[in-house]
C-alpha cells in the first residue's frame, strides 16, 4: 500500500512538470501582489483554493479516490468562505508570521522529493500544485504571513488537513521533510485559536458600553 501510494506521487510529479512549472509562476505572481500590496483578503483566499483543485484533478487522474475527495472538499468549503471574506487590502502579519511563513513558502516551492533531477529543477519543477504536501505547505505559508484566512474555521480546517496530510508523509511514507509541514499546521491552528480569542474582546467590550 505504501509503496503504491509513493509511486503514484513520483508518477504525477514526473509526468506533469510543465503543470508545476506554470504553479510556481502563479505562486510567484501571488508573492509579488503580496509584497506590493496589490491583493486583497478575498483574493487571496480564492487564490489559496486553486492549487487544491489542481491536485484534485491529478489525484483523480492517478486513481487516488481519498486524495481526490479530501482535497476536492477543502477547496469547496473555502471557496464558500471566501465569497463572505472583506475585500480590505491584504497586509502583513508579525514578525513571527511573516518567517514562519516565508519558511513554508519555500519549503512547498523547492519541495525535494518525488522529483528525479539536479537539485536546480527543484528552484521550477518541485511537485507544487501537483501532490498534497508541498501544497499545503505553500498554503499554510502564504496563511501564516498574512490574514488571508484569519476565522477560525477556515484557519482550523487547512491546518488540520496540513497536520494529517504531514502525518501520513512522516509516519507512513516515510518522509522526514514533512515534519516542517506538521509545525506549519501546528503554528496555524494556534494562531486561528488566539484570533478568534482577539475578535471576542472588542465585541465584549461593545456589549458592555465600555471603550477601549
Amino acid at each position: 500500500m505504501t509503496d503504491a501510494i509513493l509511486q503514484g506521487l513520483t508518477i504525477i510529479a514526473g509526468e506533469w512538470q510543465s503543470v508545476a512549472i506554470a504553479w510556481h509562476g502563479a505562486a510567484a505572481l501571488l508573492i509579488a501582489a503580496l509584497i506590493v500590496r496589490r491583493a486583497t483578503q478575498q483574493r487571496v483566499a480564492v487564490a489559496l483554493t486553486l492549487p487544491l483543485f489542481s491536485v484534485t484533478a491529478l489525484a483523480w487522474w492517478a486513481g487516488n479516490p481519498v486524495n481526490t475527495l479530501a482535497f476536492a472538499g477543502t477547496g469547496a468549503a473555502l471557496v464558500r468562505a471566501a465569497a463572505s471574506f472583506p475585500r480590505i487590502p491584504l497586509v502583513w502579519g508579525r514578525s513571527w508570521e511573516v518567517v514562519s511563513g516565508a519558511t513554508l513558502c519555500a519549503f512547498g516551492w523547492v519541495y525535494p522529493h518525488f522529483l528525479a533531477g539536479p537539485w536546480w529543477q527543484y528552484l521550477y519543477q518541485s511537485p507544487l500544485g501537483l501532490i498534497p504536501c508541498p501544497t499545503l505547505a505553500f498554503i499554510v505559508g502564504i496563511s501564516l504571513a498574512t490574514p488571508s484566512l484569519q476565522s477560525r474555521r477556515c484557519g482550523l480546517l487547512v491546518s488540520s488537513i496540513a497536520a494529517v496530510y504531514g502525518a501520513i508523509g512522516v509516519f507512513v511514507l516515510g518522509v522526514a521533510l514533512d515534519w516542517l509541514l506538521l509545525g506549519g499546521a501546528a503554528l496555524l491552528a494556534v494562531r486561528s485559536v488566539v484570533y478568534l480569542q482577539v475578535r471576542r474582546e472588542p465585541l465584549m467590550v461593545k456589549a458592555f458600553g465600555r471603550t477601549l
